[in-house]
Order: C-alpha cells, then sequence, then structure tokens
C-alpha cells in the first residue's frame, strides 16, 4: 500500500517536470510570435533570437554546475602556491 502512494508521488512528479518544460517552451515561441508581428523582423531573425535564448539557458545551467569546482580549484592553487613557497 505504501509503495503505491510512492510510485503515485513519483508520477506525479514526472508529468508536473515534463508539462512544465514543454509549457516553458511554448512560452518562448508564444512570446516570439507576439514579438513578430509589431517588429518588422523575418522568421530567420525569430528563430536565431529563440536559439540564443535556448542557448543562453544552457550555458547558465552549465555554469552553475562548474561554479563549486572553481572554488575547489582555486582552493587547491592556493594549497599549491604555499608548498612551493
Amino acid at each position: 500500500m505504501n509503495g503505491d502512494k510512492v510510485h503515485m508521488c513519483l508520477a506525479s512528479y514526472f508529468d508536473f517536470r515534463e508539462s512544465s518544460g514543454s509549457a516553458c517552451g511554448g512560452v518562448v515561441f508564444w512570446v516570439g510570435a507576439v514579438f513578430y508581428r509589431p517588429v518588422p523582423c523575418n522568421f530567420k531573425g525569430i528563430m536565431i533570437a529563440v536559439s540564443g535564448l535556448i542557448f543562453a539557458g544552457m550555458t547558465l545551467g552549465n555554469n552553475s554546475q562548474v561554479s563549486p569546482d572553481v572554488g575547489a580549484a582555486r582552493l587547491s592553487a592556493t594549497h599549491i602556491f604555499r608548498l612551493l613557497d
């Protein structure tokens, strides 16, 4: 009985995660469509802008994963330089 509740919670979380990712993608393309109407820009320019936003988000995610390693590397470098001095 308890395992069924856990499976239902995990399935609900997975559904929420997947639907929120799709909703974010839909919002990005909707905003692109809103900006497409009043601004004299072609479809290629809109796709370049959307791709730029997507890659900027990916870069931000990658940088947030690497930032703890940068702090550890800086600490290790100070220890090495103290040993050399």
